[in-house]
């Protein structure tokens, strides 16, 4: 098996499952066994239609502390939370939460305001400035949601969401080489960072570069083996280049685990629950495909593909 088949290897499986996937994807010549076959992150028109949907950006319902729904604000290294990440005053966190609540009720522009409203009563309140990205990035004002992803991560220079969402919406949107240099610089900055990693790779991904996206989403694995976006990169990148075996045993691997030496990763996973409802979809597995999108709809009511 060459290098680009062990490449292709979902690194959190065990070693005899493993051998279980590089087994199918030599057999369906998904991957190069021996030969010169070549071949997320994402950019919608990457492959046709709904098969190359881009993962929802986080976004909000209240949690401890204001953290964000769908996204983590911990680093993505096994490290205490960082010192330098401030407090909202009072009234930024008023209107923080009524933007969060107006954004689980669907009003985007309600949402808008009040997070702005939350900035501008707070100077340092980073996590409204990455609230308003997402749902500037929703309503389709590129510019205004790159800026507010950089004012973020300008008042905390290691908050990840910010800095993979400024890349990954600069790469979705056909600027893949800022985005790559962008990523790179920010590398620099944080060497020990999963999450920068796995944004490489979904870079990658989308500049059909699948080698360069599952290597680097295997070093984020390294970095973080808990890392749930780098798993499901993994899954994504090889349903976007059609090895769907590959993918569905991935997604398998976070969804349900293979017996009590690999448990699930994350079960709960919405974004691995949409694609594998999207795989399902594509094979005519109506039945598997709806119980896995109504599953995903219930976890991030956001998600709005699923």
């Amino acid at each position: 098996m060459n290098a680009n088949a062990l490449a292709a290897r979902p690194s959190f499986l065990s070693p005899v499952t493993l051998a279980r996937v590089s087994l199918i994807a030599c057999a369906l010549g998904a991957v190069a066994c021996g030969g010169g076959a070549k071949t997320e992150a994402q950019t919608p028109a990457s492959l046709a239609g709904a098969q190359d949907a881009p993962p929802a950006t986080g976004a909000p319902v209240a949690g401890p502390g204001g953290s964000q729904f769908a996204q983590s604000d911990a680093p993505s290294v096994n490290a205490p939370e960082a010192a330098n990440r401030p407090k909202m005053n009072a009234a930024a966190q008023q209107a923080y939460s009524a933007g969060l609540s107006a954004f689980q009720a669907g009003d985007l522009v309600g949402a808008k305001t009040q997070f702005q409203r939350a900035a501008d009563a707070d100077a340092s309140a980073y996590q409204a400035q990455y609230s308003l990205g997402v749902v500037q990035e929703r309503l389709g004002s590129k510019s205004a949601a790159l800026a507010a992803y950089r004012a973020s991560y300008g008042i905390v220079k290691d908050y990840e969401p910010a800095i993979t969402a400024y890349a990954l919406l600069l790469a979705r949107t056909g600027d893949v080489g800022e985005a790559e240099d962008f990523l790179n610089r920010q590398r620099a900055i944080l060497p020990a960072s999963a999450a920068v990693l796995a944004a490489m790779a979904e870079v990658k991904s989308i500049a059909k570069d699948s080698s360069a996206a599952q290597q680097l989403a295997q070093e984020a694995l390294k970095k973080n083996p808990d890392y749930r976006p780098a798993m499901v990169t993994l899954a994504r990148d090889h349903y976007r280049n059609r090895r769907l075996d590959l993918a569905l045993y991935a997604l398998t691997a976070i969804l349900d685990g293979y017996g009590p030496e690999n448990p699930p990763r994350d079960k709960d996973n919405a974004e691995a629950l949409n694609l594998r409802g999207l795989i399902y979809k594509e094979q005519g597995r109506r039945k598997e495909a709806f119980n896995d999108f109504k599953r995903a709809t219930e976890l991030r009511p956001d998600l709005i593909e699923a």
